[in-house]
């Protein structure tokens, strides 16, 4: 619960309350999902200099670590955001969801770290992938419709 109010749901109301909110009629929802979660992943780097330490391998590892960690959740939360009327709130427990998954996967995968890693960066992606398919990428947006008959006139010449 604190990391819930602490940290994913002020990133959430950055992330998608007001970056996501304010593009979401600029950019496809793909194409959205994937700037987001770029500049997502550079807001993270600190936290991986943390761990990994300073120095230009680690600022490519970490970001390439991070975009390929952000880019397929943020298609969830972004659909999330969609389908739950524009609910910030319930895209944070999303996103604060996966430190319970993770400590869970200690008892569910008894294995090693990178094993339940990959465990669990593999359900993600095939659920995001699911979600992309499911809803043709428009992630629980309407589709835009054109009408072709906007601007001509009913009189014939």
């Amino acid at each position: 619960m604190l990391q819930l109010v602490l940290f994913q749901l002020a990133e959430e109301i950055g992330f998608t309350g007001f970056l996501h909110h304010h593009w979401q009629d600029r950019y496809h929802p793909m194409k959205l999902t994937l700037y987001v979660a770029l500049l997502w992943a550079v807001w993270r780097l600190p936290d991986h200099f943390a761990e990994a330490g300073w120095g230009v391998e680690a600022m490519i590892s970490g970001l390439c670590r991070r975009v390929r960690l952000v880019v397929l959740p943020r298609a969830l939360f972004a659909w999330f955001y969609n389908v739950t009327s524009s609910s910030v709130l319930l895209v944070a427990i999303v996103h604060a969801s996966d430190g319970a998954i993770n400590q869970l996967s200690y008892d569910v995968v008894p294995a090693s770290n990178t094993a339940r890693f990959l465990i669990f960066s593999a359900v993600i992606v095939l659920v995001a992938i699911a979600v992309i398919i499911a809803t043709k990428g428009q992630l629980g947006r309407a589709k835009e419709t054109v009408d072709i008959h906007a601007g001509v006139s009913d009189a014939n010449p």
